[in-house]
């Protein structure tokens, strides 16, 4: 009889047992496969318009849980909301193995604009909801563009040494010109005066000469 009783009691006490045994490994496999997202804290990257751009997060878990993982990128939007993105013409994105439990997720930008220019950010939606640092992306003007506009300055400067030389020759020429005006004048001035003197004295010469003439001839 009081084993039956032993028997009877114990067997709730063994399936307690049991269903806590069970519930704590689940727990713990649950624990083991929450992934651990790791990007440098204000990580930047600069590349130049129309190149390919790879930014990428590193995801670290057990491995037997990869293929509970669900990853993707997003993107900050004015609302300050991170859209998730989708592969594209424009993007993709793509794994690289590491090691057992860490692998590297990247994100590709194969003609990038200064649209593809903002914030972006590396997340998991299952086995649970995780997300790294945001990561900023600079676009610079192409080699091309830097190129073109340094060519067009060039030429600006060219031309307007072009137009500076102009100007000076001109205004160098315009003061000769002036100089020369200023020192013809008087000589121009006393030339004419001594032309004048010149005539008047041949006047009184001439008139002297006649009222001799006349003189002389009275007097015969």
């Amino acid at each position: 009889m009081a084993s039956f009783i032993f028997r009877i009691s114990s067997g709730p006490v063994l399936i307690l047992i049991l269903l806590t045994i069970r519930c704590g490994d689940t727990t713990d496999t649950e624990l083991d496969c929450i992934p651990t997202i790791r990007v440098p804290r204000n990580t930047v990257w600069n590349a130049p318009e129309n190149e390919t751009l790879m930014i990428n997060c590193t995801y670290i878990i057990e491995p037997h849980c990869w293929k509970d993982v669900l990853a993707s990128w997003c993107r900050m939007n004015d609302k300050n909301e991170c859209r998730p993105m989708t592969d594209s013409t424009h993007f993709s994105t793509a794994w690289r193995n590491i090691s057992g439990n860490q692998r590297m997720f990247i994100l590709i930008f194969w003609n990038l604009s200064k649209q593809d220019a903002g914030l972006y950010r590396c997340q998991t939606q299952a086995p649970v909801s995780t997300s790294g640092h945001f990561i900023r992306v600079n676009v610079t003007a192409s080699d091309t563009d830097f190129n073109h506009v340094s060519k067009k300055n060039t030429t600006k400067e060219i031309r307007d040494t072009e137009q500076s030389v102009v100007k000076q020759f001109f205004l160098l020429y315009s003061v000769t010109i002036v100089v020369i005006l200023v020192l013809s004048v008087p000589v121009l001035i006393k030339t004419i005066c001594r032309k004048e003197y010149s005539l008047r004295d041949k006047d009184t010469l001439t008139t002297v000469f006649y009222e001799e003439a006349e003189d002389s001839s009275l007097q015969e």
